[in-house]
């Protein structure tokens, strides 16, 4: 359950910890993934969900308007936004920062050793193929790769919207490379001919693919949705125990939490700055008195 904004209010203007708004459905998403990484700042931050986004942005505008010099924050993934575009001064100004990486599932490949672990605990012995780290890193590679696909759609989808929004139904993000066929590229090309494109967006797919294939795999992680990585990624890891898992992705995220110590660094960056923020906000506050 979300919040009501009124409610989030009362809380800012009650509390002492920085409010830290997160994307998410329900507390076990966003925030609880924040609150295991960052659990023992819960005295100075304090992380809330709105769905999406666009409720994060609204949240926070409304906070920040209704309660002014508190501090209110909020975090949301990078998704279409290259750190090219990201700038801390302006952030601070709005309270809005996005991550480092495309969005918080990608996260959950920072520590391959962390998955060594996982697959012992999800095996007897850790099959062939999954005991080390390196034939781990192989294996997120593998799912990467056949997550490009995925981001090249996703990419022309989100320009040719921004382009021209509104002019009709879009043929919508993908979630699974199976879904990025034959057909599905005559249909999106139909639709960019239908909304006068300058280009044709099969061509653009095709283009943003082969960009996407000549980067360092190092460089995915901020161009490719980690949501769909790791759902290829969990059809391929050994887990015969979770073969009746009615979510096995989110399981293994859970589990790879359990397993990985160490909070990822571009994060644990965005909340100093926000500690640091809040701590110039109290002192102005302070000297006003």
């Amino acid at each position: 359950m979300i919040e009501p904004l009124d409610a989030l209010l009362e809380s800012v203007r009650a509390g002492t910890a920085a409010l830290v708004v997160v994307e998410g459905e329900t507390r076990n998403d966003d925030p609880k993934v924040y609150g295991r990484w960052f659990g023992h700042l819960a005295r100075d931050l304090s992380f809330v969900h709105q769905d999406g986004h666009r409720q994060v942005k609204k949240a926070v505008a409304y906070l920040r308007e209704h309660a002014p010099g508190r501090p209110v924050f909020g975090l949301i993934d990078r998704d279409f936004t290259s750190r090219d575009e990201t700038d801390v001064d302006e952030a601070l100004e709005h309270g809005l920062f996005r991550t480092g990486w495309y969005t918080l599932e990608n996260y959950c490949f920072a520590d391959p050793a962390a998955w060594v672990q996982v697959v012992e605990v999800l095996n007897d012995e850790a099959p062939e193929g999954w005991r080390t780290v390196a034939e781990i890193e192989a294996h997120v590679t593998a799912a990467y790769r056949r997550a490009l696909p995925i981001a090249a759609w996703n990419r022309v989808v989100h320009d040719e919207c921004r382009r021209a929004p509104g002019a009709g139904q879009s043929p919508g993000y993908r979630e699974h490379p199976d879904a990025i066929n034959e057909q599905a590229l005559e249909k999106l090309a139909q639709w960019g001919q239908a909304r006068g494109a300058p280009c044709s967006l099969r061509e653009s797919f095709s283009a943003g693919l082969r960009a996407l294939e000549a980067m360092s795999p190092d460089q995915w992680p901020e161009h490719v949705t980690g949501k769909a990585v790791l759902g290829i990624f969990a059809q391929v890891l050994p887990a015969p125990t979770l073969q009746g898992a009615k979510n096995k992705a989110l399981t293994l995220r859970r589990l790879y939490m359990d397993k990985q110590a160490a909070p990822p660094r571009d994060l644990a960056a965005i909340f100093e700055t926000m500690l640091r923020a809040t701590e110039h906000m109290r002192q102005r506050s302070t000297s006003a008195r």
